[in-house]
This record gives C-alpha cells, sequence and structure tokens, in this order.
C-alpha cells in the first residue's frame, strides 16, 4: 500500500515538475523517476537490509552526483534543497559501514524517508518560482 502511494505521488510530483518546471524542472523529474526506478531493482537484488546495501549506495552515490551537477548549472535553489535530501539519504548508507550493526527496519524506514521531502521540495520550489515570474511580470 505504502510502495502505491509512493509511486502515485512521486508520478504526480514528476508530471508537475516536467510540465511547469521548466529546463531543470524537466531534468529532475527525469533523474527522480530514474532513481526511483533504479533504487526498486537494487532493493530487489538486496533486500534483507542486513548491513550496507552496496547496490543501493551505489545507485544513490550516482543520483547524487547527478542532482549536483544540475545544482552547479541552474540557479533554482529548490534543486539544492532536493539535493541535501539526496545527500542524506546517501549519508544513511556510508553510516551502516562505520555502523554496520544497524536495525534493518531503522536502516530501510530512514534511507526510505527523504525520497519524500526531496519531491515535495521540487514541486514547493517549483511553484515559488512560478509565483515570482508572475508577480515580477505583472506590475
Amino acid at each position: 500500500m505504502l510502495l502505491k502511494l509512493y509511486w502515485i505521488m512521486t508520478i504526480i510530483c514528476c508530471l508537475y515538475a516536467a510540465v511547469e518546471g521548466g529546463r531543470e524542472g524537466k531534468m529532475a523529474a527525469a533523474l527522480m523517476m530514474l532513481r526511483s526506478g533504479a533504487t526498486l531493482i537494487a532493493g530487489l537484488v538486496n533486500h534483507s537490509w542486513q548491513g550496507t546495501d552496496w547496490p543501493l549506495l551505489i545507485t544513490e552515490a550516482l543520483s547524487f552526483s547527478a542532482f549536483l551537477a544540475l545544482v552547479f548549472h541552474s540557479d533554482r535553489y529548490w534543486l539544492i534543497w532536493s539535493s541535501a535530501c539526496e545527500a542524506l539519504a546517501l549519508l544513511i548508507h556510508l553510516a551502516t559501514i562505520w555502523q554496520p550493526h544497524v536495525t534493518p527496519l531503522v536502516y530501510q524506514s530512514l534511507q526510505n524517508f527523504w525520497a519524500i521531502p526531496m519531491q515535495l521540495f521540487m514541486v514547493h520550489g517549483i511553484a515559488r518560482d512560478r509565483k515570482a515570474r508572475r508577480e515580477f511580470l505583472l506590475p
């Protein structure tokens, strides 16, 4: 049930970003969809959450790198917010290397948590950008 809700939210947020977000929104939406799909596939490879999930860590690292590249080539602040969520998801994986005996439910919950604010920051940031553009153009 939660997985279905997550995918519905992801599709709605990414559609909004692709339609209303301009170049950055389209690129971020594509990255988020790729990230979500790759995370789903990586989670199927190792679904025990006993210790560091290396395929997922690699997926998160690649996703963070792509978001960081987008941040450096854009002037949109919401990309920084979304990238920070991706960085936190990556840091959770890195923490499991240092502390390998993390409870699997805690590890899975913390890692999955950051995808939701990442999408909400994207939608909120795009909405603020659109509002600022309208206010700037209108007297």
